[in-house]
């Protein structure tokens, strides 16, 4: 293991600046472990650990998972009972208290142990309109610091829910064709009966947009076409100071994390390992599959569902190859006109746009500060990062390019056939996008151009 005199000066100074007050947890725990999991649970019934199980006694080495039980003011008191029996559950009868304030035992068991942090009680809950972003970086904070102090092996934090399924071979780390630098681990995924069928039906569609708006991403050329699942992530120590860590949002932390990371140096994105998620309503956060699957299920036809125009990932293309013509030609009235000229109608929404989101100036800011066409590409696409791609297509929804029914946009789109569109059931088109984007190779580096240069 390393010592802690090996620690980058990043990870030194967001322990001291910037970490959770939990993170003198890691003060008070003298076990080393091989990996370290995390999970945070909010309203969660006894016995979450066993759909670990085979991801625990698969390891190569003993595993902490560290479970974050939360709640935020108002909630908190009537919610307490849920939480004290999960809290009662995660203890073993030799369970140690290592904190009173906030409340936290270890727990040993076979071949892992269980820090169980209680920031659920009506005496330590969470401010208001705070959830699962802070329980995740609690958790991970608490996982830098024992890795610091040499006592926590693996590079990799692995974040999950409570809803999860998790795979053998799941804390292998990198396999071998990956990057050895890489930032981050996203896992494959796929949505499970949970055991109601209008949430599973719903969770299904709703899976099925997410993987249209990837598949949008990717035929576009977007370096930030991956799916931010929180429930089906790693991330490196060092990365994850570098980027401060998750961000204390009631849900996206994800999303936010992901779009820092890849800045900072190339994910992996992992298809062998696939993390099953339980369908189940679900209104843990403010938005998310458990959210949309709830509205879907409750005030929709699935078959009425909406997804992106397929012309706004076209239209995301062309700027796309702007961007990249510019880094060649620095050239901004031809790029503009090129760009006006082949986007053909759609140029009446995107012209707008870009002058909303301030593309022109950041391209020429840009230019201003950087000599090489590669180095111009890759400050672009540090700026026209997954957030503004997000602004961008949202723009164009609302520029004349409005959503259409689910199987109308597939038939006009490069996902399958107009026949599959019509007639292919929900299922059979998720894991038609699925296997379009795995690779042969087991997954895929997903970096800003040129790949590989940033490892942390």
């Amino acid at each position: 293991m390393s010592g802690a005199t090996r620690v980058s000066a990043g990870v030194r100074q967001y322990l001291a600046r910037y970490a959770s007050p939990e993170v003198t947890l890691a003060d008070a725990i003298a076990e080393r472990y091989r990996s370290v999991l995390v999970v945070p649970a909010f309203r969660e019934a006894p016995g979450l650990l066993a759909q670990y199980r085979a991801a625990l006694d698969s390891a190569s080495g003993r595993v902490l998972v560290i479970v974050v039980v939360n709640a935020a003011a108002p909630h908190a008191v009537p919610s307490w009972p849920v939480h004290e029996e999960l809290l009662a559950d995660l203890r073993s009868p030799s369970a140690r208290q290592i904190s009173s304030a906030p409340p936290a035992w270890l727990s040993c068991h076979e071949s892992w142990d269980v820090l169980g942090i209680d920031r659920a009680h009506p005496d330590t809950c969470f401010p208001e309109r705070q959830g699962v972003g802070l329980a995740r970086r609690i958790g991970c904070d608490v996982a830098l610091a024992l890795h610091a102090a040499g006592r926590l092996e693996d590079p990799f934090f692995y974040c999950t829910d409570a809803d999860a399924e998790l795979p053998a071979g799941y804390f292998d780390g990198l396999p071998a064709e990956a990057p050895s630098g890489s930032s981050g681990i996203i896992f494959s995924f796929w949505h499970v009966p949970g055991g109601d069928p209008a949430i599973d039906a719903a969770t299904a569609l709703y899976e099925l947009g997410l993987r249209y708006y990837v598949s949008g991403l990717a035929r576009a050329g977007s370096p930030y076409a991956f799916h931010a699942i929180g429930s089906a992530l790693a991330v490196r120590a060092s990365a994850y100071a570098a980027v401060r860590g998750f961000p204390k949002r009631l849900a996206g932390e994800d999303f936010y994390l992901l779009n820092k990371l890849v800045k900072v140096a190339p994910i992996w994105r992992d298809d062998r390992r696939v993390v099953r998620l339980r369908s189940r309503a679900s209104l843990r956060t403010a938005h998310g599959t458990g959210v949309a699957a709830v509205k879907l299920a409750a005030h929709l036809d699935v078959n009425s569902a909406l997804f992106y125009h397929p012309q706004i990932f076209m239209a995301l293309e062309l700027w796309l190859a702007a961007m990249k013509q510019f880094a060649q030609s620095r050239e901004l009235g031809a790029v503009r006109r090129a760009l006006f000229a082949a986007a053909g109608p759609v140029a009446v929404s995107l012209d707008p746009l870009l002058d909303e989101l301030g593309a022109w100036q950041a391209l020429e800011q840009a230019a201003r500060q950087t000599r090489t066409e590669s180095s111009l590409l890759t400050r672009l696409h540090t700026w026209f990062d997954g957030f503004r791609t997000l602004k961008l297509v949202h723009g164009l929804r609302g520029r004349g390019l409005g959503s259409l029914p689910f199987r109308e946009a597939l038939a006009g789109s490069w996902c399958c056939t107009p026949a599959q569109a019509e007639h292919a059931t929900v299922d059979d088109l998720r894991k038609l996008l699925l296997d379009q984007t795995a690779q042969p190779a087991g997954g895929q580096e997903l970096a800003l151009p040129p790949l590989g240069t940033r490892a942390p």
